[in-house]
């Protein structure tokens, strides 16, 4: 409750095919994706002004109230603070194809380009009040009384920014042995 989450994703994808010959055919690949999630809290899950629930590690960059959550199979209530995390992958590609007899060679080359930015990740800053039962013996009864069992509350985590990088190369022959068999074989390497 009290949240407003977007997400918004892109893909582009540019595809070359070239015919050099009758045995030989060159594909390259270039392409992007991008995947972002955006989670807002709304202004119903603002802390009240008269809400005096001091913030231990002042972690809380939204003003969210706490969550509550419940034991005895109860459902938890509360607001998800703001996050934002982005991910964006850049791909290379390059296929070789040569016709040679009864063998089909392949060779080829993939390499990617990953990053990860995720800015305001949330865990918790906004603290949980835990109501178990422990004192009336019923959950509700506890939340109703103000009798929580515990309070957790995480501390800032820093903003993470990841950048990864892989390549990939493979041969490869598909070798039409006779009219009824056909033998595939190659060698692929990824280094991350």
């Amino acid at each position: 409750a009290g949240d407003r989450l977007g997400v918004m994703h892109v893909d582009t994808v540019v595809q070359w095919t070239h015919i050099f010959g009758p045995r030989v055919v060159n594909q390259t690949i270039v392409g992007y994706s991008r995947n972002q999630i955006t989670q807002t809290p709304n202004a119903a899950a603002q802390r009240p002004a008269g809400l005096s629930i001091p913030s231990l590690f002042n972690a809380n960059v939204t003003n969210v109230i706490p969550s509550i959550s419940f034991g005895g199979g109860y459902s938890g209530i509360g607001a998800q603070g703001l996050t934002n995390n982005t991910n964006n992958v850049f791909t290379y590609r390059d296929d070789l194809t040569y016709q040679l007899g009864t063998h089909t060679l392949k060779a080829g080359f993939n390499a990617l380009r990953i990053q990860k930015f995720d800015r305001f990740p949330y865990a918790g800053q906004a603290g949980t009040f835990t109501f178990d039962g422990s004192v009336t013996g019923n959950a509700i009864a506890d939340f109703l009384t103000g009798r929580a069992f515990s309070y957790a509350e995480q501390g800032a985590i820093p903003n993470v920014y990841l950048f990864s990088n892989m390549y990939e190369g493979y041969l490869q022959d598909t070798w039409k042995a006779r009219q009824n068999l056909t033998i595939d074989f190659g060698v692929r390497d990824t280094i991350y």
